[in-house]
């Protein structure tokens, strides 16, 4: 599912969430916007991740992280998904935001692995084909957003279920 906006521009949604989370999260974003600036909330999404990896450390210690490590991701969740949003309501959307928006994202998504490969002890190899696997699909993404003007809305909130649900495989087996 995609539509059109100005200058070619083109937005790819997935259209098996997309229609319960863009609305969700713009109305967060509508009542957040005079509170929150969009560096903020990346910067809190960012934070959220740190913790998040702090938590995966201390989890073959303290099994509860696995719990907080999924509220981190809600965090992250919920800041990362609002803070385009609140520059367009704002009418200060630009480049560079776009750019250190993604660029969060990436490191986010790296302390998240990092941290579970960490976490679950996973070998050399595990952790290096996490990581060059998730710089890669970042890379995709920049690549395809910067040269063809698509911005794919499918993979982040995914991701963070696909890793949601690992970490509550680990704290209940």
């Amino acid at each position: 599912m995609s539509r059109k906006i100005a200058d070619g521009y083109v937005e790819v949604y997935n259209p098996l969430i997309s229609w319960f989370e863009e609305p969700l999260l713009y109305r967060v974003a509508k009542r957040a916007h005079t509170k929150i600036s969009p560096n903020l909330a990346t910067s809190l999404a960012l934070f959220s991740s740190v913790v998040a990896f702090t938590l995966f450390l201390f989890a073959s210690y303290f099994h509860f992280a696995y719990l907080l490590v999924c509220l981190c991701l809600f965090v992250h969740y919920l800041f990362d998904g609002i803070d385009g949003k609140i520059a367009k309501i704002r009418n200060t959307p630009n480049k560079h935001g776009y750019i250190i928006d993604k660029t969060s994202d990436l490191a986010c998504s790296l302390l998240f692995v990092i941290g579970f490969s960490l976490a679950i002890k996973a070998s050399p190899s595990g952790l290096a084909f996490g990581v060059i696997s998730t710089c890669v699909a970042h890379g995709i993404y920049c690549i395809l957003y910067f040269s063809k003007k698509i911005d794919l809305k499918i993979g982040g909130t995914e991701g963070r279920i696909v890793m949601v649900a690992l970490c509550l495989f680990r704290f209940f087996v």
